[in-house]
């Protein structure tokens, strides 16, 4: 097994499990109570402290 063909076939399991993840976030956005509400919708991002951080900043204003 040659350098070449390990970096295809890695390439190969990124893009699967990137696949993957997108197809899960977006059923989870699909599926979420509050998806009415735009913005509402994302869970990776509340689970995101930076992003949780900022909503705080934003709410203390």
């Amino acid at each position: 097994m040659d350098h070449l063909s390990n970096k295809l076939l890695l390439a190969q399991a990124k893009a699967e499990t990137a696949r993957k993840i997108h197809v899960i976030a977006e059923a989870e956005c699909r599926f979420s109570r509050r998806s009415q509400f735009p913005g509402a919708n994302q869970p990776a991002l509340r689970r995101n402290p930076a992003w949780r951080w900022e909503q705080r900043q934003r709410k203390s204003v």
